[in-house]
């Protein structure tokens, strides 16, 4: 492809867009796999004109877009080149948003599922956890769950939530799951004490991941803390946040 002349490959190499004559292009001797399956594309479609042009967005490049007419209608010219260029640029534009997107997302669930804890045992309990991110426009965010055994010997078991669904929720939720074990574990107090000690300490957290999401009405923070095993007899405390 690289010595090519074939107005695929050229394209591909940062020409374009080119008005092709698909007539002229099965008279050219090129034995690229590039230009045999152009030239059998335009064979298929009865293409009279065509318009080549690269797939290029932010210093990326996607591939080519290929425009042909056939039959009676109007040939493509060197006019429509500022209308095709548009028109692949902005389908650029728009692969490489799904692209980077993919991305983040992804990145995000690795983080999230870095955070998860690997469960103690805590004999004679049974903990058992199994995360599963939705595998749809949203897909991962501030959902976590912990359980450690206390200096006491009880256990805690939390399980939490922060809003959003992208990377910042992913590590907002990282701060909340530390500060929130870092009390239970120094306090040794009821849990609705350490979930009030937890609300006063998190404001400032809250605001920023409030700025980040830019939707200060759907902010909350709802971690549900459940401790003091004894006995089988368990303490539990939720609370939940809503800025309006």
């Amino acid at each position: 492809m690289e010595t090519s002349s074939d107005p695929l490959a050229r394209v591909l190499r940062g020409a374009g867009p080119l008005v092709v004559d698909p007539g002229v292009m099965t008279s050219v001797e090129d034995g690229s796999a590039l230009h045999a399956a152009q030239v059998a594309l335009f064979s298929e479609l009865g293409a009279r004109s065509a318009v080549i042009a690269p797939l290029r967005a932010r210093r990326q490049m996607f591939g080519a877009l290929t425009l042909a007419r056939s039959g009676d209608a109007f040939a493509l010219t060197e006019n429509d080149l500022a209308l095709v260029e548009d028109l692949a640029h902005r389908t650029a534009l728009a692969m490489d948003n799904s692209r980077l997107y993919a991305s983040v997302q992804s990145t995000a669930e690795h983080l999230q599922r870095s955070l998860l804890p690997a469960l103690p045992d805590v004999a004679p309990l049974g903990i058992a956890a199994r995360y599963v991110p939705a595998r749809a426009a949203v897909e991962v965010g501030g959902d976590w769950y912990d359980c450690f055994p206390l200096p006491d010997g009880t256990t805690a078991l939390i399980i939490g939530d922060v809003t959003g669904h992208d990377l910042p929720a992913a590590v907002t939720m990282g701060k909340l799951r530390n500060m929130l074990r870092a009390l239970v574990c120094d306090r040794l107090e009821p849990p609705g004490d350490i979930l009030r000690r937890l609300d006063v300490i998190s404001h400032p957290l809250r605001r920023a991941h409030c700025d980040l999401h830019l939707r200060p009405s759907r902010t909350r923070i709802a971690p549900q803390l459940a401790a003091e095993m004894r006995q089988r007899r368990p303490s539990t405390a939720t609370a939940g946040v809503a800025r309006r």
